[in-house]
């Protein structure tokens, strides 16, 4: 991404909403000009850092270690302090303030509160209260004494820092793509990331010995996992592409109506061709879930469009899309699908994975309101593991996003994830009424499907790559809501 592309207001770049600049109190209307020019300049040099993170984060193991953690944290943190200080320096209002995202902000605020406190030596204040935190009871009667909320204050610090992390760049990205160029080039960008990473995927397991980022695999050999280590996330990263995809190619006559017949016949073409990499790469990773949310995604994208629409005719191309899907999906399997064939065949028992569930649900009625510690299940879990006597290794994820956050938060505040997402999504069914705004309403709902359905039975959401995904639909469906609201200038 170069300055001018970042920058530039010609139509190919990232044009500014149609407006006019208007006076604000104490100021000349040249003065207000020239504040929003610059904030515009501002918004793009922020652009190229929230690209960098969308483009680097999955390459990095998928970013599902610490130390990349802390990298992005950094980053994402730093470049939201030096916005701040520009925004006071410039006397301009943000884009998207968090007074239009008070709700979402305030469940955010109190997600990251509670994670604190859970960290405090609150446990005998709690007793008080009621809410007997102060020991924890296993299965066989063994009391174990603490005074924190958390069994594991380490993870909760690391865990509050990544979530600050990912409100943060919810905020910043929504700042961003209140401009409906840079909200189609992101969307672009993060489309054009993700099939790169299909290609490498392919690439890698055909013809590079099956290598993870050119070295051995330590798991999932003869499978495409691309640069990250777990299949099923890998899986999940695919299937929001193929949403992507499908929400790019529906839109590209609302969103591109400046182009030649040409132009869109090569938009098209490349469109459909960097889906079918994906749903070739998708079925070469052998994940059955993952193959159940691709088709989820793309229906839940395609019916959005046409419900939301008003449009009655547009539930005969849906039929259409589903159905050409269904012929490529056949096609492919007979050339990459015969590793889900072999798990759907002789792999079909999940009767540990439901034993686990069933486990996990017990030990998160022991204390249903305050959890056991934000990222405390892979220390905490394994013990009453031993207790149960289950299963032939230890489980340091529970293999459903849900049960984890209610297992580490309680299910009060660990709900609040969720509603916050559910909030989005309103705010994307409400930004269909406007065309121009129906690729990012169509990112939103088909991603949050994706990850909404596979976050049942894995832990893909879990990976900080996909967790920016999701942080970017979030912050699409923020942005939509803005537009044509700016009376400073149009940035």
């Amino acid at each position: 991404m170069t300055d001018r592309m970042l920058n530039s207001d010609a139509p190919d770049a990232f044009p500014r909403e149609a407006g006019h600049v208007v006076p604000v109190a104490g100021r000349t209307r040249q003065s207000a000009a020239r504040a929003g020019g610059q904030q515009h300049r501002l918004n793009g040099v922020l652009a190229f850092g929230l690209g960098l993170v969308i483009v680097v984060s999955p390459i990095l193991l998928a970013s599902n270690r610490p130390a990349f953690w802390t990298l992005w944290a950094s980053v994402v943190g730093i470049s939201g302090a030096v916005y701040a200080i520009r925004l006071y320096m410039l006397d301009v209002p943000a884009r998207a303030p968090l007074s239009r995202m008070w709700f979402e902000a305030t469940l955010f605020a109190l997600l990251c509160l509670f994670i604190f406190i859970q960290m405090l030596p609150v446990a005998d204040l709690f007793s008080r209260l009621g809410i007997d935190v102060a020991r924890v009871v296993a299965y066989d009667g063994v009391s174990i004494p603490t005074r924190t909320i958390s069994l594991d204050t380490g993870a909760s610090a690391m865990t509050l820092l990544n979530f600050v992390t990912y409100g943060v760049f919810t905020f910043l990205a929504a700042q961003v793509l209140v401009n409906r160029g840079r909200a189609r080039f992101f969307v672009v960008l993060l489309f054009t990331v993700i099939t790169a990473e299909a290609v490498y995927a392919l690439v890698s397991l055909t013809q590079l010995g099956d290598t993870l980022l050119f070295f051995d695999k330590e798991a999932y050999r003869g499978v495409a996992t691309g640069t990250f280590i777990n299949r099923n996330s890998f899986a999940t990263f695919l299937a929001a592409g193929i949403c992507i995809g499908t929400a790019l190619l529906l839109t590209l006559n609302s969103t591109t109506r400046t182009l030649t017949v040409s132009q869109r016949i090569s938009r098209i073409a490349a469109y459909v061709g960097a889906t079918l990499i994906l749903a070739a790469a998708l079925l070469a990773t052998g994940s059955r879930m993952g193959m159940v949310v691709g088709f989820v995604g793309l229906i839940a994208t395609a019916a959005s469009w046409a419900l939301l629409s008003g449009q009655r005719g547009r539930l005969k191309v849906v039929l259409y899309i589903v159905g050409a899907a269904l012929l490529a999906f056949v096609a492919l399997f007979g050339m990459f699908g015969d590793t889900v064939l072999t798990r759907l065949i002789f792999d079909g028992g999940e009767e540990g994975r439901l034993e686990l569930y069933q486990q996990v649900w017990g030990v998160i009625l022991q204390r249903p309101w305050t959890g056991y510690g934000a990222g405390s299940f892979a220390s905490v879990y394994p013990a009453y593991q031993l207790l149960f006597n289950q299963g032939d290794y230890l489980y340091d994820r529970a293999h459903s996003t849900y049960l984890s956050l209610w297992f580490e938060h309680g299910l009060v505040a660990g709900s609040l994830p969720l509603i916050i997402i559910l909030v989005a999504c309103l705010r994307a069914i409400r930004s269909m009424r406007e065309p121009e705004d129906g690729l990012g309403a169509l990112v939103t709902l088909g991603v949050t499907a994706v990850f909404a359905v596979h976050s049942l039975v894995d832990f893909s959401a879990e990976m900080q790559a996909n967790a920016f995904v999701v942080c970017l639909a979030i912050a699409l469906a923020i942005a939509a809501g803005r537009r044509g609201k700016v009376t400073s200038a149009n940035v």
